[in-house]
């Protein structure tokens, strides 16, 4: 009977040991960047797709320093809740975006493709807000300067532009079905010219012109699109 008794117990801790050990969170560093952290329950198989008693994600984390950090309470592949923070803890914005598989099978967000989303100015004012893949999407730095903004429509890129933390325009970009099209120029964080060129569906064209700072050229290439060199192939 002792022997019995025993054998239940070692048993029974074994069982415990197993589960507790499945159960407890564990974290790795995701392969697509040093910033990116998935929290899962397993026995340490990151990297594994699908492994039986592998890793079970359900938060995923990115933090980029001086920029804040975000968090995603990880279920599936899809939409899932996230919220991002000011690197003091202030909350920036809360909302549904993408966790796509990555590499193997690693979920990794993306910010910029929203369900749903409402962003916040450092001083807890909503500022912009998208609803069903239709809307805006405002991040300022700690220190209440606009630093990106996205327009979106239909769940796809309409309109992009982005700041130096001292205000000045970085760049904008214009979009249509996803793609990248229309005029492109960005700036240098004094203002000046730093590149202008255009682009047809995604892809580069015509003459593109790269300047230094004191607005002397720096460079110049001239682009040919995906289509037209297509079209020329099979003329040939």
């Amino acid at each position: 009977m002792k022997s019995v008794k025993t054998s239940s117990i070692v048993f029974f801790i074994l069982i415990l040991s197993f589960v507790v050990g499945w159960a407890w969170p564990k974290s790795h560093t995701l392969s697509v960047s040093p910033y990116h952290f998935g929290y899962y329950r397993g026995f340490g198989l990151p990297g594994v797709a699908n492994p039986i008693f592998g890793n079970r994600y359900y938060l995923i984390t990115v933090n980029v320093p001086d920029e804040g950090y975000l968090k995603v309470k990880y279920r599936r592949p899809g939409y899932n809740r996230f919220k991002r923070f000011y690197p003091d803890g202030r909350l920036a914005e809360e909302g549904e975006c993408m966790v796509e598989p990555y590499g193997s099978a690693e979920p990794v967000p993306d910010q910029h493709d929203l369900l749903w989303s409402k962003c916040y100015e450092p001083d807890g004012t909503m500022c912009s807000e998208v609803k069903n893949g239709i809307g805006t999407q405002i991040y300022w730095t700690p220190q209440a300067v606009r630093r990106w903004e996205l327009e979106l429509a239909d769940f796809k890129r309409v309109c992009h532009s982005m700041w130096y933390s001292n205000g000045q325009l970085q760049v904008t970009q214009c979009y249509v079905d996803g793609n990248a099209d229309g005029s492109f120029v960005s700036y240098y964080p004094s203002g000046a010219k730093e590149v202008e060129g255009a682009y047809s569906k995604g892809d580069r064209v015509g003459k593109w012109i790269r300047y230094n700072e004191d607005g002397s050229i720096s460079k110049i290439d001239n682009y040919i699109s995906s289509a037209l060199q297509n079209n020329q192939g099979s003329e040939d």
